[in-house]
């Protein structure tokens, strides 16, 4: 389901696949749901299953007969060694014998084969079981009411939890519902605009501060209609976060962690996203907003993180998080505060034309290469005991690296103040 605003009226867009037979559901029966492609849109592709193929003939001869006219030979050529044979009775029981080891030999093949079939029919049979959850749980998604949204996002849930194989492919679903078109309800008279959620006060800004921007357009549309896709999108963000947290022991993670997953929320909207202690191998933000709070603090990012252009409208927490690969804050504006306090860019951290409108936290941060080009202070900039690498002499303006205080251990150089004072 996507919820938009077209003129005064809430706009669905049908999100769920059909299942004809044309491009639905395969000659054998297997059903199609769809998939995320490049542009974010969900397109036909077959989930994975395992059906039998055409049996020829000749399969049993190879998998039963074959078997067994090789054991009786062996059988023979052995017995012809320890049996004797010279006269007629010993030959009658040596091939006596040797048939009956070719006899048990097959019937021990038989009861393989009847094995493997019965095997094979309760394999498709839960595979078409979880195929059909699957389809008609993305077809719920498309549903004009709110509690059978919520309930396909718990079935697909539990699709993931109990299968690892289709955790991408659900995360791919959640991700695209997330991304769709959506205006949060207006805000209730006397709470701050944030996206229908009361935020704490806080203290007014003294020094330059950016002029507040509202995400959020006057209501133009069913404001319950958009309260109860906001709880939607807030149950559907709980499920990616719930399984994307190892817990506090690494090497024995929560059984309901799972590992190596992508993120594509490009342009999404996420209300008071909580991805703190998080692990995630690929996340894409790009253009994404943000409305509220955004807890990043210790996430783990093993690769890519773009969060180019996305908008924080509160404050965004990034302290003591890993950005393994490179991270790409191009473009981004902070609204409000923004914490990089113990994070650590091991590869390169791309903050150029960034925007801070509140405080900016680098405090004891660990930086690989970076640049700084047409980034934007409007208020307090903190890198107190920060470090770089040495090659990276693109930083904010007002700080440097200090090459006298080198650490030769780990190539690194603090950051210190220049006599520069950043833009008021």
């Amino acid at each position: 389901m996507q919820v938009g605003a077209v003129g005064a009226k809430v706009k669905y867009v049908d999100f769920s696949p059909s299942v004809s037979a044309a491009d639905g559901v395969s000659s054998a029966g297997n059903a199609v749901p769809p998939q995320r492609d490049g542009g974010g849109m969900l397109t036909r592709a077959r989930f994975r299953r395992h059906s039998p193929s055409a049996v020829s003939w000749w399969h049993p001869v190879l998998v039963l007969v074959v078997p067994v006219v090789v054991v009786i030979a062996i059988a023979v050529f052995v017995f012809l060694r320890v049996l004797e044979h010279s006269s007629s009775s010993g030959r009658l029981e040596l091939i006596r014998t040797a048939l009956a080891v070719g006899a048990g030999t097959g019937a021990i093949m038989t009861l393989v084969l009847a094995w493997r079939r019965q095997w094979s029919a309760e394999h498709d049979a839960a595979e078409r079981r979880l195929t059909e959850l699957y389809v008609k749980a993305v077809e719920q998604l498309g549903s004009d009411q709110a509690p059978v949204r919520h309930g396909a996002l718990y079935a697909l849930e539990r699709v993931a939890q109990d299968n690892p194989d289709h955790r991408q492919t659900v995360v791919d679903v959640i991700c695209a519902y997330l991304r769709a078109p959506y205006i949060p309800p207006a805000d209730k008279p006397g709470a701050r605009r944030l996206g229908g959620l009361a935020a704490s006060p806080r203290k007014p800004r003294t020094r330059g501060a950016l002029p507040r921007r509202n995400p959020i357009p006057s209501p133009t549309a069913d404001g319950d209609e958009r309260r109860q896709e906001r709880e939607v999108r807030l149950t559907a963000q709980r499920i990616l976060t719930r399984h994307l947290d190892p817990g506090d022991r690494p090497r024995r993670p929560l059984h309901t962690f799972w590992p190596g997953i992508d993120l594509d929320l490009s342009a999404a909207t996420l209300i008071n996203l909580d991805l703190r202690r998080c692990h995630v191998r690929t996340a894409t933000f790009t253009g994404a907003t943000f409305i509220g709070w955004a807890g990043f603090s210790k996430a783990t990012f093993t690769a890519k993180a773009g969060f180019s252009d996305a908008t924080f409208t509160g404050n965004a927490w990034f302290s003591g998080a890993t950005f393994a690969g490179y991270a790409w804050f191009s473009g981004a504006t902070f609204i409000e505060n923004a914490w990089f306090g113990g994070a650590t860019f091991t590869e390169y951290a791309g903050f150029e034309e960034a925007t801070f409108g509140g405080d900016a936290g680098f405090k004891a941060a660990t930086f690989g290469a970076g640049s700084w080009n047409g980034a934007w202070f409007s208020q307090f900039a903190s890198m107190v005991g920060a470090t770089a690498d040495p090659s990276s002499a693109k930083w904010p303006p007002g700080w440097a690296l200090k090459d006298a205080a080198t650490d030769r251990k780990n190539k690194r150089v603090p950051l210190i103040p220049e006599p520069a004072v950043l833009p008021a």
